[in-house]
């Protein structure tokens, strides 16, 4: 059945590219925007672009701020990419790593993926002890809360880190008096190169985290180690940002989330095409 909207000229197959258009045009802001912006970005009037993202929200595809009316990257976007990814080249080098680095420590280690203002939880290797942290694949976090978020935020290019901010603000998810506070802290983190955080994130846990690199330099993600703060000494700190900071070195990804949509909707696959 054909879906149709309000100018009736549209066939279901041009209403997923104008959709896929939106979303490509939505990736590609690195955070939230306006129908206007959207709709300006890809060439729709606001009725069309409208009812387009409306049925995109309907599915999990997008969301809107309920304050400031932005639109912003789903969920089901992010475990769209969380299921490609674990068919690339990052997945497959990663893994073998996380798992000898939860052998060699006894806990959880994870890897994840800068997503907007966001990070997502892309691949795992659980600790085996029964009292441990539990990592969720396609797992969602905001960059400025936890040690795998903020090592990331804090390698971002300074306009960028106060985009991010300036949108948590406006947003509720960052009080303003925070936000000095928070920049101090990342650049603690630019000096050591890691994040500790006790407790900050998930109660009665640690987590310890270094930023991951693209081909390009940039930064793309994280590496994380977490459990139960109990077992956080500095022997095991210690040896957690060393084997963190050598996993890095092996790993690339993708540059963004941007591309795996892109290739989407240009070949009509969730896989990368072959260069």
């Amino acid at each position: 059945m054909e879906t149709r909207f309000s100018d009736n000229k549209q066939t279901g197959v041009q209403a997923v590219r104008r959709a896929l258009d939106l979303l490509i045009a939505l990736a590609r802001t690195g955070g939230e925007a306006s129908l206007t912006e959207l709709g300006q970005r890809v060439g729709l009037n606001k009725s069309t672009a409208y009812q387009l993202l409306a049925g995109l929200r309907a599915r999990g595809f997008v969301e809107q701020n309920s304050e400031t009316r932005h639109y912003r990257l789903g969920p089901t976007v992010l475990e769209i990419a969380a299921s490609f990814l674990d068919e690339t080249d990052l997945i497959t080098r990663a893994q073998p790593v996380l798992k000898q680095i939860r052998d060699r420590t006894g806990e959880t280690a994870t890897l994840h993926l800068l997503v907007g203002d966001q990070r997502v939880t892309v691949a795992k290797a659980e600790s085996p002890q029964t009292l441990r942290r539990a990592a969720s694949l396609g797992e969602v976090a905001l960059l400025f809360r936890g040690a795998a978020g903020k090592s990331i935020l804090a390698f971002m290019g300074p306009r960028r880190i106060q985009s991010v901010l300036s949108r948590a603000q406006r947003s509720g998810a960052l009080k303003k008096a925070e936000r000095q506070s928070l920049l101090n802290g990342l650049e603690a983190i630019r000096a050591k190169g890691f994040w500790i955080n006790r407790g900050e994130h998930v109660p009665g846990g640690f987590g310890v985290a270094v930023p991951l690199f693209g081909p390009g330099g940039e930064v793309i993600g994280s590496l994380a180690l977490s459990g139960p703060l109990q077992r956080l000494t500095a022997s095991l700190r210690d040896l957690a940002v060393e084997l963190l900071t050598e996993a890095a070195r092996k790993i690339s990804a993708p540059s963004s989330l941007t591309e795996v949509i892109t290739q989407t909707a240009e070949t009509g696959t969730g896989r990368r095409r072959a260069v």
